[in-house]
């Protein structure tokens, strides 16, 4: 007897050869796609948070020891106080009225116009047109202490560095950027308590500079 004719399934389209072959690009992608998920999330998982780096950065920072007085740490919580009290003042009336009020609290902390051993970072060095020199220390970056540049200024005050003093020598071995120890007076004023040099009350206020007499001026390690 004869036997049928065994049957096989048809081939398979071009449009069927077409859609197995987008599955299998679909399901690659799909496996790739999860693995860099995978990754991602070990990386950031190994990887120091925001918070963590920035902590990190401040106590690289905060190695250098703090050899501030206590009077010094004083004088700039003081004048700090008052800057977000000077911002948040809603016209000039209120401005000048912070300005009086950190003139009172300078005043009400005692330290009178001699102060020693306080430190800070020179950042300004230079000569006038009579040779004498002037200097301007940054407690920190909103406030320094410095004398005037110019003799026209510097009438009343007497800060400028007489040229040939034993602090003219000292300083001319130093540069900007130096860390150093210093001592001598502040200047009085009845507006600040201790006369500051800006030109604006926001520049007072805000990034104040005080006048300041060295008597000594020593750099540090």
């Amino acid at each position: 007897m004869r036997q049928p004719a065994q049957s096989y399934p048809p081939p398979p389209s071009k449009s069927e050869k077409k859609k197995g072959g987008c599955g299998r690009l679909i399901g690659i992608a799909f496996l790739v796609f999860v693995g860099l998920v995978v990754i991602v999330a070990l990386t950031k998982k190994d990887t120091p948070t925001g918070s963590s780096s920035s902590y990190s950065s401040s106590s690289a920072a905060s190695s250098q020891p703090d050899l501030r007085p206590d009077s010094q740490k004083t004088f700039e919580d003081v004048v700090a106080q008052f800057v977000s009290k000077f911002n948040d003042a809603g016209n000039e009336l209120q401005q000048s009225a912070a300005r009086k009020e950190r003139g009172r609290a300078i005043g009400g902390l005692n330290l009178g116009l001699n102060v020693e051993g306080w430190v800070g970072t020179l950042s300004r060095l230079g000569t006038n047109n009579d040779g004498d020199a002037y200097i301007t220390v940054e407690l920190n970056r909103n406030l320094s202490v410095s004398a005037w540049n110019n003799a026209l200024s510097d009438i009343e005050d007497k800060t400028l560095i007489k040229s040939g003093s034993a602090l003219f020598d000292a300083l001319a071995s130093m540069s900007k950027g130096r860390r150093v120890k210093f001592s001598g007076s502040f200047v009085r004023s009845s507006e600040d308590f201790y006369r500051e040099k800006s030109l604006t009350i926001q520049g007072s206020m805000t990034d104040p500079d005080f006048a300041f007499r060295f008597k000594e001026v020593t750099p540090l390690p």
